[in-house]
């Protein structure tokens, strides 16, 4: 059988592996013949050798290049690569047994996964994280699909209870259907608003109120010269970042076209709402709140106003919980931007017949169950050794397969050393190198490599 095996001198090469297929003669044995299986050489149902498989995951994993790419480099089809890198990826994530552990606070959030179909469908993914807090590193639990609450209690429901009861914090973004799985799912846990997403929304209300009032005073959307529609920079950016120019300028463009001052009010509004994280007593914090809210309701305020003061009472306690428990969503944040980063690793899905989900190596949660049922790459070789990365010079180990089974490597290797290899340049297309490897039959004296 012909393997994809790394490159050789620049040029694509397959390792030919000459198997022995045994043969039991008695009629009651089930299984007639079969052929030798060394994992030391490549896993079962593997295109790639196993130091290939090996090097493939580390280039993807570790140094972002994309599938695309690295299947160009060994001269195979995508599928191959992206085969090798779901089995030995699981594989890793099963070895690692203790890569979750108990969680203290939970955040979830929502991030576009794809487009399918005729009319570019958006479909949603939810992203599972382990936020951290002080002195702990955030970690991506699991990805969910959709962004209802059905999906995400499912996943809630399979996990153990005493890692559930772990959980002290829930972290969400002022969302109806991720407030629903923690106050079902998780009802001892105390749920945090994000911060980022409580300023976001008095800057929502802001701009809301400064696009009704352009319609009202002058009849149409904003344009360049007016002066509501120079402001809009101005007003949604921090107070303290103005500097006297911008204040006077403000100033200026809300007295021209705010006449009634409801947009004087709203950014008044979101400026007090800001400064709700400058307050360290979590009593006082509270307190503060609870009236910010009453007095945003005030007939006198815009209607813009109202509704923000409505929702701050609404989430009041999740607004304020964030004083004791100092977590926030930014973490899941980032991790949905590693999420994107991994679909454009995986360059070519969409052409493959399958969605973004199917082809997607996503993590076990603490149960560590997986989808996958046949993974041809056993944890416990993972485990017991590890996947070697890369040299000091970013060039994989050429030549090394294991102590027990060795590929003749040119002389040139050991001359010019293991990480620099000769690339060489032709106008016509390069045929893949090819090594031969023979397992041993009882008659045989031993292993044989060569390479042609």
């Amino acid at each position: 059988m012909e393997l994809v095996d790394l490159p050789c001198f620049g040029r694509p090469s397959r390792l030919v592996w000459r198997k022995h297929r045994w043969h039991c003669p008695e009629p009651a044995y089930p299984q007639g013949s079969w052929t030798i299986i060394d994992t030391r050489i490549a896993p079962p149902r593997m295109a790639l050798t196993d130091r290939a498989g090996r090097w493939v995951v580390a280039q993807v994993g570790d140094l972002g290049r994309t599938v695309n790419e690295i299947a160009v480099e060994l001269g195979c089809d995508w599928h191959t690569v992206n085969d090798a890198v779901i089995a030995y990826g699981e594989a890793l994530l099963e070895a690692d047994t203790e890569r979750v552990g108990a969680v203290d606070a939970l955040g979830l959030d929502e991030t576009l996964f794809n487009r399918t179909g005729e009319w570019r469908t958006q479909q949603w993914c939810t992203s599972i994280v382990d936020v951290g807090g002080p002195g702990r590193t955030a970690k991506l639990i699991d990805i969910v699909e959709g962004r209802s609450a059905t999906k995400t209690l499912e996943w809630l429901d399979d996990q153990p209870e005493p890692w559930k009861r772990s959980i002290r914090w829930g972290v969400l973004d002022m969302s109806g259907p991720y407030r629903k799985v923690f106050n079902d799912g998780l009802d001892h846990v105390r749920q945090v608003a994000d911060p980022f997403h409580v300023t976001k929304l008095a800057n929502d209300k802001l701009d809301e109120c400064r696009r009704r009032v352009q319609n009202e005073t002058l009849g149409h959307r904003g344009r360049k010269d007016d002066p509501l529609y120079r402001a809009r920079r101005l007003l949604t950016k921090a107070h303290e970042r103005l500097d006297e120019r911008g204040n006077t300028k403000l100033t200026g463009l809300l007295q021209a076209g705010d006449p009634k001052g409801e947009v004087r009010t709203a950014w008044h509004a979101k400026e007090t709402v800001r400064s709700i994280y400058d307050i360290t007593d979590p009593v006082v914090a509270h307190e503060f709140v609870a009236q910010l809210g009453l007095d945003l309701q005030d007939e006198s305020c815009p209607e813009e106003v109202q509704s923000l003061g409505r929702t701050l009472r609404r989430w009041l306690d999740q607004i304020t919980n964030w004083h004791e428990a100092g977590v926030s969503n930014g973490p899941t944040e980032a991790i949905n931007g590693l999420i994107k980063r991994i679909k454009r690793i995986g360059f070519g899905s969409a052409a493959c017949g399958t969605t973004g989900s199917e082809r997607c190596s996503t993590p076990a949660g603490p149960t560590g169950t997986y989808s996958r049922s046949s993974n041809p790459v056993d944890p416990a070789e993972i485990r017991s050794a590890p996947l070697p990365l890369r040299s000091p010079a970013g060039r994989p180990p050429m030549g090394t397969l294991d102590p027990l089974v060795t590929v003749a490597v040119h002389p040139i290797w050991h001359e010019y050393g293991t990480t620099t290899p000769i690339h060489l340049f032709r106008r016509t297309p390069i045929r893949p190198l090819t090594r031969t490897f023979t397992t041993p039959s009882p008659r045989s004296s031993g292993d044989r490599a060569s390479v042609s």
